[in-house]
């Protein structure tokens, strides 16, 4: 289970990263696509972080 979520948790990070990076190289202008993706990335995060603890990793 523990390794299972370590793994959900960095390829949520991976995902959000390309993500981001696909993003600046489509817009550099394009702020808010940015700050979506980052605000999407702090909440997965969060949530990965709360669910981790729930299940007492």
């Amino acid at each position: 289970m523990k390794g299972r979520l370590t793994i959900h948790f960095f390829s949520a990070i991976l995902l959000g990263t390309q993500t981001l990076s696909m993003a600046q190289a489509k817009s550099q202008t394009n702020q808010n696509v940015y700050n979506l993706v980052v605000t999407g990335l702090v909440l997965a995060i969060i949530i990965l972080g709360a669910s981790s603890l729930m299940t007492g990793l």
